[in-house]
Parts: C-alpha cells; structure tokens; sequence
C-alpha cells in the first residue's frame, strides 16, 4: 500500500498524464478521496470527480480529465445477489470476503448495500463476467450473480442516541459513545485505530465538533450531532448518530 506521500505523488504525476488522456481510477475510500481533492486546485485545467454507482455512494472511482464527464465515464455496473432469503442469510462482510477469495482486489469493488431484503454491489464493468461466472457460494448460502438496472435510491439508515461526557476531547466522546472507559478510548486512538473525517488522528486531547465523522476500526462510525446544553451535573449532553 503506497504511504501517504508515494500515493500524493502517483496523483500528481496522473495530473500531467490527464493533459493527454482521461484517466480511470479504481474505487477509493472516503480517507483516499479526501487526499486526492487536495492534490487539485480549483484554477487547476485538469479536474477530478468521483462516483460510486449511486448518489450516496461511500467507496468512489476518480476520473480525472480536461473535458466534461458524465456517470457512464465511470464504467462501472450494478451487480445483484440472488439468494434463497427464506432459508439462507448472508451479510456484507461475507459478501465482501467471497468476492475478494476470487482472487479480486479490493479496490474493484465499490459499496455493498442492502435494499429491502437484496443484496447489490458496485463493480469495474470489465469484472462482469469473470464474477457471474464464478461466484456461487456466499458462506453457505448458493447464490446467482446478475446485472441490475434498477436505479436504486439507498441512504444509510441512523440511530439517534444522547449521551453525557465532561468535554468534547476525542477520548471523552469515543468512551461515552461506545460504552467503553476512557483508558481504552486513549489506547485505541494512541495505536492510530481512530479516524476523525477519514483521517486518522493519535492526539486523544483532540477537540470534537458537531458534524465529525468518527470511526473506530472494527467498530463502525458515528457523526457527532448537536450539542443541546448541560446536564444537571454540568456534563455536555450530545447528540450521536449510528448506523443501523
């Protein structure tokens, strides 16, 4: 995996390659594309964009070029998981797991989501063939892969919680948002397990404003929303949402 300098540079050098040709990139995390718009200026005649396959897409291709671009430049397709829901379940972790023992990378593979009882996924176009013809099994669950062209509406579903804590120090909101003490919260963000706006961060003393978005790795995210006063033993009393 290149470090953060070696992929700042394969970005910039991809900049003055645009000037010739449009160039396609893989499928990036939040973390990655936040990098990628820094290596842009606004007066820059090279542009990038992004898209995932849907409006609200996580994990996004790049394409960086001098002309106008629609969603199609993107080539990327919709892939469908036929299963027998009624006797079989499968979840996104063994999705994504399947798919990556096939030999595929990661970066091919764009968000994996749930829409009312069906699996979808988001792929390069030219992996089309080689995942229909050899993805079957998901954990024990036989399955059938095709092509969807259904313009699916997804949004990541929240749940509201409040929470009390003494300060709006990183430490202090991850051990009253996850239940856990805040020695673990200052050992878990120390080992560089803590991201803050997908960007990770090691100084536990870091101040939290409404709108972050935190994630611990292994555990999931969460926003920080609004901060509505204090309580009567004059801890802050927070607002949090987590996915469901």
């Amino acid at each position: 995996m290149d470090t953060l300098e070696a992929f700042k540079n394969r970005i910039y050098t991809l900049k003055l390659d645009a000037y010739k040709r449009d160039i396609l990139l893989p499928f990036y995390t939040v973390e990655q594309q936040e990098i990628i718009k820094y290596c842009f200026k606004k007066n820059d005649d090279v542009k990038v964009y992004f898209y995932g396959g849907y409006e609200n897409a996580e994990y996004k291709r790049a394409l960086i070029s001098l002309n106008p671009i629609s969603n199609l430049d993107f080539n990327i397709i919709t892939l469908k998981i036929n299963y027998n829901n009624k006797t079989d379940t499968i979840n996104h972790r063994q999705i994504l797991g399947s798919i990556l023992a096939l030999g595929l990378k990661r970066e091919i593979i764009g968000d994996i989501i749930k829409v009312n009882d069906d699996y979808y996924f988001f792929v390069v176009s030219n992996m089309k063939e080689f995942i229909v013809d050899n993805l079957h099994y998901i954990g024990k669950a036989k399955v059938e892969i095709e092509q969807s062209f259904e313009e699916l509406n997804y949004e990541t579903e929240y749940e509201e919680r409040t929470v009390f804590l003494p300060s709006m120090r990183l430490d202090n909101v991850l051990a009253n948002s996850y239940n856990f003490g805040r020695k673990k919260a200052k050992e878990i963000v120390e080992t560089g397990l803590v991201k803050v706006n997908h960007i990770i961060v090691t100084n536990t003393a870091k101040i939290i404003k409404e709108n972050d978005v935190l994630s611990i790795r292994g555990k999931g995210r969460l926003i920080v929303g609004q901060l509505v006063g204090k309580s009567k033993s004059d801890n802050l009393i927070l607002k949090i949402r987590i996915p469901r």
